[in-house]
């Protein structure tokens, strides 16, 4: 320092140098935890309020089959269920398939337009060529939601069908 300068700090007299700090060891820090609970609480009603309302679920209807007690000969052979295939598409997205058609299903309102068309049932005026009891399966594929699959069963159900059922979706592929 020059003699001639000031110094601007008061503690200090003129001509004296700044003593260094001595090393009082390390400081003391203290989290806010009232502001991480004020965070927390912020990003809670952020996640509650924005998140998705799930519309209510679709019922299922389970019905066991009816105990046979007569000889082998009473049975009946199984019939060849009516497929429907659930398929994934894109991220949300998804694709129906009913075997042996040659119109597909663009939604589930016309799936279940088309259920109603192939179903036989004098009382309710259709011509088609399944019983209403005729066994259907729904049949999802590796990576469709599940809700696509419940869509389809509620489908069948409103078309009338009594005998629906799901079969295990495949494997997923390997590398």
């Amino acid at each position: 320092m020059n003699a001639g300068s000031q110094v601007n700090d008061p503690h200090i007299r003129a001509g004296q140098m700044r003593r260094p700090r001595r090393w009082s060891g390390p400081a003391d820090v203290r989290l806010n935890v009232t502001a991480m609970l004020d965070v927390m609480f912020q990003l809670l009603i952020f996640f509650v309020v924005t998140a998705g309302v799930m519309l209510e679920e679709g019922m299922l209807s389970t019905r066991l089959l009816p105990q046979h007690t007569g000889a082998m000969g009473d049975a009946v052979l199984p019939r060849q269920p009516l497929r429907i295939v659930v398929e994934a598409r894109d991220v949300a997205g998804y694709a129906l398939r009913i075997e042996h058609q040659e119109q597909q299903p663009a939604d589930f309102r016309a799936l279940c337009q088309a259920l109603e068309e192939l179903q036989w049932d004098p009382a309710r005026k259709r011509s088609g060529a399944y019983k209403p009891d005729h066994p259907l399966l729904i049949e999802p594929g590796a990576k469709v939601r599940w809700q696509h699959v419940v869509n389809a069963f509620n489908a069948a159900v409103k078309a009338g069908y009594t005998d629906v059922s799901f079969s295990p979706p495949p494997p997923p592929a390997g590398p």
